[in-house]
């Protein structure tokens, strides 16, 4: 039993009887009979102070906390005193031990009060509930706050504190104690003095000193990252942050400073700071890499100290946007006032609010305020004002005192400037993230940005939208830094072994694709090298095995033969520098798993999403563990709610199953969609494709044994034992055919059924009667593999089907047979066979029926989106009759090329027929 009470060992472990360690510094210390070595250690090392205080448990208040929830039933009022021992004892050990006619504590008052607003029948039902077991003495005897419990306990309400951002006062407060006391009453909280004198020094100092020994074992080489910034009190701080990769392959970021800096700003000052905090920290040697924004005092303090400076990638692009908007001071100004009246304006806000309820907004939103230090505030001002418009427009004009509001070409200047920066939006959020590698994307972004804003610029914007955008381009490309950003050899071998890009962003600069991949393949080369100098010292030190001496050069066998020939296969050969070109161009051709979006209009795309995901399953799982523990909060969310969904027996089933039908129905998919697609030939597939369905439809217990093998390989991997769905009694809604296992289970309840559903469907959307494609056995391709029997059955059927409009088919068909039947040209496209058939009119008729006869509706469903395309960049500023022949051009572009200068001349003569609303200065009259 655990007899320490004295507060001290809430700041030590005992190791033995004689040492105990401490739990801040992890230094050993002997405590013996006395715990003055101890309390001396914490005043003079740690300053903590511990007063003359009494045990832990003296003065806890002495409840039963094994029933604190539901404390047993009292049928007397309570007085102020303890049930004594003796008149526990006095009761007789029997079932009237419970109606206790003694005295009971006066801490019981509160569970008193609470049992006093029953009713009388719960009070009968509770004291024959405490008749049917005899209570102990135990149960009247508090149990002791154990110090192993009361760290934890602490430990908890530093959390409140430090992660929450509570005052230290809460501890203070009436209600905080009390909820506390009901949780649990055997723990004293501290007092206010304590926590910031004791509790959180102690702390910051045991957290210090693991951040040490991680940063001393862990980190091999680091980054370093710094900024300075400015409270609203005036007063500056500076903070250094360390970034590395430790033993098991996880990113770490370790602040470790940040303090204030009340002296100049100058490179010297700074420099002699981060010194400071690299010799704390034993960093030197360390830092391969230092960034920080582009300032010349902090790039010429880090050239002092001789670290290879990168500039933010998130500094420059908020300096480029913040450039290129002062074009539109005004109108920004403008949204700015707007926005702050209604922040101020407490009749405003209320009336903002007031109007997006009665249009149906379920959870009113408030107007967002542009901030200079914030990166992306202004796009997120515009973008929520954009969002508020009717909103906003319908409470101006019910203020009397209301700014001036923009007009329709400010709204949608506004509106062009939030399309405008949220690229850059988007590039701002990607490069600052904390969880996963950036350096990697600096390029990519670069790029992507640089083209994103030509594309825009293309488009139909406004001219001072325009204005805006060559402004962002000029910005981009004569900053030193955008312009040098693929001159880095760091950015690029970061670009080049990130296994999503590799060497794709090079793709436009050959030279500069080489030159990186030859710097990798140098880094890689000294890398092996060094290895295998390590191996070679390694083994000149190891106790070699005495082997018997064998004369090779003889004919003797030797009995070494067999593992010396297998050693020198498995030895790699070659230098280091062949190796790692080796390795290197494996990792260039090695492609990365990719997953397909699921799209429910796109067909062939939804088979392939399906198949993708199967065969990745696996690395799926691995990479959703691994964002549920390293994920943010919501990242880790989504990755859990993921997970627990996709590790199922049920869900690996049906993935399993679905997987491979997708996979035979992919081709025939893509097939169809198809601009010369062979009609003839993929009916006649589909056939064989409903007859090998039902084949496995008919073997379904071997088919599925054969599924069963991949399945289980699945669920051996991740650990997952196969089992069937809960069963009840009664199952309405949920099919439940008798079983032998759960394999039998899984055939009957979901193989089985999703074969019949599929064979089904196929059945019903390609019926029998196939009369409608028997047009496209005119063709001499199919004429040639056809009987004459079966030809002249197919003509029936073709005049009974098109009736009239071909009547003398079937004496033209035969004419038409036995001409291509002496033939061998049948590679003819439809379209070259209407010159063979100028005597045949029937015949010429199916030829033109056969050529331009769609198989699927893909065409329309092109136009479609070509409309969607069009209509979500241009928006509604264009007219109807406009965007139709927008969307004809874009779908018909070959032509448009093919015909461009007379399409040019067409558009002038319509409009200059259309009447001038300019007013001209001279006229001829």
């Amino acid at each position: 039993m655990d007899r320490r009470s004295s507060s001290v060992w809430s700041y030590f472990t005992i190791k033995d009887n004689i040492n105990a360690k401490c739990d801040i510094c992890h230094k050993d210390y002997s405590y013996k009979s006395t715990l003055t070595n101890l309390k001396k250690h914490l005043s003079s090392r740690h300053f903590i102070f511990l007063k003359q205080e009494q045990s832990l448990n003296e003065t806890q208040p002495r409840i039963d906390t094994s029933n604190i929830d539901d404390p047993p039933t009292i049928t007397h009022s309570v007085n102020s005193s303890f049930t004594s021992l003796q008149s526990i004892n006095s009761v007789p050990g029997t079932s009237q031990q419970t109606l206790l006619t003694d005295p009971a504590p006066s801490n019981l008052n509160v569970f008193s009060e609470i049992r006093t607003g029953q009713s009388q029948m719960q009070s009968e039902n509770n004291l024959k509930a405490h008749k049917r077991k005899q209570l102990s003495i135990a149960s009247y005897i508090p149990k002791k706050m154990t110090v192993n419990m009361k760290k934890e306990i602490d430990q908890s309400l530093l959390k409140l504190i430090t992660k929450d951002y509570q005052p230290f006062k809460i501890v203070e407060d009436k209600g905080f104690k009390d909820f506390v006391k009901m949780l649990n009453p055997n723990y004293t909280l501290p007092n206010r003095h304590s926590i910031s004198k004791e509790y959180i020094p102690a702390s910051y100092e045991k957290c210090m000193n693991e951040m040490k020994a991680l940063v001393l074992k862990e980190a091999e080489y680091v980054c370093l990252t710094t900024d300075c910034w400015t409270s609203r009190n005036n007063e500056s701080f500076m903070a250094i942050t360390i970034h590395f990769v430790d033993s098991n392959f996880l990113l770490k970021s370790v602040l470790i400073s940040c303090s204030p800096f009340n002296e100049s700003h100058t490179s010297i000052n700074l420099s002699e700071q981060i010194k400071k905090s690299i010799e704390e920290w034993n960093l030197e040697g360390k830092i391969e890499l230092a960034v920080s924004d582009n300032a010349s005092n902090i790039k010429n303090a880090l050239s002092l100290l001789q670290l290879k400076h990168l500039g933010c990638l998130a500094h420059t692009l908020n300096l480029v946007v913040q450039s290129a908007l002062t074009l539109e001071n005004d109108l920004i100004d403008k949204v700015k006032t707007i926005v702050t009246y209604f922040r101020k304006s407490t009749v405003a806000n209320n009336k903002l609010r007031t109007y997006q309820i009665n249009n149906g907004i379920n959870e009113p939103k408030k107007l967002l305020q542009d901030v200079q230090t914030r990166w992306n505030a202004t796009y997120y001002m515009s973008n929520r004002f954009i969002e508020l418009e009717d909103s906003i427009r319908g409470t101006m004009g019910l203020l009397d005192k209301a700014p001036q509001s923009l007009n329709s070409d400010e709204w949608s200047l506004i509106k062009e400037l939030c399309i405008v920066l949220r690229p850059f939006e988007e590039a701002t959020k990607a490069v600052s993230g904390e969880s996963y590698m950036t350096a990697s994307i600096v390029i990519v972004l670069a790029q992507g940005l640089l083209n994103t804003c030509k594309k825009i610029l293309t488009m139909e914007f406004n001219k001072r939208t325009h204005i805006i955008i060559k402004k962002l381009i000029d910005n981009m490309e004569n900053r030193d830094v955008w312009k040098n950003v693929d001159k880095s050899k760091t950015l690029c071998r970061c670009t080049f072994l990130d296994p999503r890009f590799k060497n794709i962003p090079f793709s436009n600069n050959p030279s500069l694709s080489e030159t990186t991949k030859n710097d990798v393949t140098e880094k890689i080369s000294n890398i092996i090298y060094l290895e295998r100098s390590n191996q070679t010292n390694y083994g000149e030190d190891q106790d070699q095995p005495q082997y018997i001496s064998v004369d090779t050069t003889s004919n003797a066998l030797s009995i070494w033969d067999t593992i010396d020939t297998s050693v020198a296969k498995l030895t790699p050969s070659g230098t280091s520098k062949s190796r790692a070109i080796i390795e290197v161009q494996r990792y260039l051709e090695d492609v990365a798993p990719s997953l397909t979006k699921l799209c429910v209009t796109r067909w062939s795309e939804s088979h392939k999403a399906l198949r993708k995901y199967y065969e990745n399953f696996l690395l799926i799982v691995e990479a959703l563990e691994y964002l549920k523990v390293n994920g943010n909060k919501d990242t880790s969310l989504k990755a859990t709610c993921h997970l627990n969904s996709v590790t199922t027996s049920q869900f690996i089933v049906c993935l399993r199953i679905i997987a491979k039908y997708s996979a035979t129905i992919e081709p025939i998919t893509n097939s169809l969609q198809g601009i010369n697609c062979d009609l003839f030939s993929a009916n006649k597939h589909i056939k064989d494709l409903i007859k090998y369905i039902s084949d496995d439809r008919a073997n379904n217990e071997e088919m599925f044994l054969i599924l069963m093998k991949d399945i289980n390989m699945y669920l051996n991997e991740l650990g997952i034992t196969l089992m069937t769905p809960r069963v009840s009694s009664k199952q309405t809604l949920r099919n439940n055919p008798p079983s032998s296992g759960p394999e039998d289970y899984y055939r009957k309840s979901i193989y089985i059924p999703y074969l019949d559903s599929l064979i089904t469907s196929l059945n019903e959307r390609f019926p029998e009667d196939n009369s409608k494609y028997e047009i496209i056995s005119v063709h001499p391709k199919y004429l040639k593999q056809t009987k004459k029997e079966e030809f002249i059955i197919q003509l029936q059927n073709l005049k009974s089907f098109y009736g009239e409009f071909i009547e003398n088919i079937e004496e033209e068909g035969l004419v038409w047979y036995n001409m291509w039947k002496e033939k061998n040209d049948d590679n003819m496209d439809f379209l070259k066979l209407l010159d063979e058939v100028t005597f045949l009119p029937s015949i010429k008729k199916c030829i033109l029926i056969a050529a331009t006869l769609p198989s699927t509706t893909c065409s329309v469903e092109r136009s479609f989106s070509s409309l969607k395309r069009l209509k979500t960049w241009l928006r509604s500023t264009v007219t109807e009759n406009r965007l139709n022949g927008l969307a004809l051009m874009n779908i018909y572009k070959t032509f448009v090329q093919a015909q461009k200068s007379n399409i040019i001349d067409e558009a002038i003569k319509l409009f200059a027929m259309e009447p001038r609303r300019m007013q001209f200065l001279f006229n001829d009259q």
